[in-house]
């Protein structure tokens, strides 16, 4: 494996990098704590999405008086943000259309009522 070429090691990231988190992932919600999956799927898919390309551009940027970008790269990290806008609103909006009176619930949730 380790004369194995780029493209070998990035498909075995891909495929395997986030097995710990599905393993804890399937052990907590045999504990039946949904919401804890949840928080660690959002948080999971905040930290690829955001925090990373973010560090990567305030890092990349340090000690250098003028940036140059990559205009393909810049445009796949603002796919990649609005694929991670939508993937974390998407169940939201499902979750709020499923209810007739969504609105009012969500606001007496608000309020304590």
């Amino acid at each position: 494996m380790a004369g194995g070429g780029g493209s070998t090691r990035g498909l075995l990231n891909v495929s395997f990098g986030r097995v710990a988190e599905v393993i804890l992932a399937l052990f907590v919600l045999t504990a039946g704590k949904v919401d804890v999956v949840r928080a660690q799927t959002t948080g999971s898919i905040l930290c690829a999405g955001l925090l990373g390309p973010g560090l990567a551009v305030v890092v990349g940027s340090m000690g250098r008086s003028q940036e140059v970008f990559n205009r393909d790269k810049a445009g796949q990290l603002a796919r990649l943000l609005i694929l991670v806008v939508i993937a974390l609103l998407l169940p939201a909006v499902f979750d709020f259309a499923g209810h007739p009176r969504a609105h009012h619930l969500l606001i007496r949730k608000r309020l304590g009522a």
